[in-house]
Order: C-alpha cells, then structure tokens, then sequence
C-alpha cells in the first residue's frame, strides 16, 4: 500500500507540473488524469488508515481527518 501511495503520488506531481503548459488552464483531459490519480491516493491512504485503526494501533482521525474529508469529496 505505501509503495502504490508513494508511486501515485509521484505521479500526480508529475502531471501537475505539466498545468503551467497550456496558460493555466486546465483541460478535460488532464482533470480526469489528475481525479482518477487522487482517487487511487486516497484509496490507499484510507485502506492504510482503515488498517491501523483495525490493529487498535493508532487512531489517526485527528491527524488525517482533513484528508479523509477531501477524498470523500471526490466520490460524489
């Protein structure tokens, strides 16, 4: 999970640095790139979360709240 999370978001930095290219506008084609990655970086930040929080380990909602709100955003 850390590696495909490390991986996806190196590939969204990647495709971020490519928005200036075009004016600063963003076309269909890059928001969809860009929403289809963040989606695979909150799938595995939240299976991740999902997991510490199953062993009773850690309970991370004060830290990673936030980013479960922003990801919850991307599904509706």
């Amino acid at each position: 999970m850390e590696d495909s999370l490390k991986r996806n978001y190196q590939r969204c930095s990647s495709v971020r640095k490519g928005l200036g290219d075009a004016g600063g506008a963003l076309d269909t084609e890059v928001e969809h790139q860009m929403t289809r990655i963040t989606k695979l970086i909150c799938a595995d930040l939240n299976s991740i979360l999902d997991f510490l929080k199953k062993m009773y380990k850690y309970d991370l909602e004060d830290h990673y709240g936030r980013y479960r709100f922003i990801c919850s955003q991307l599904k509706s």
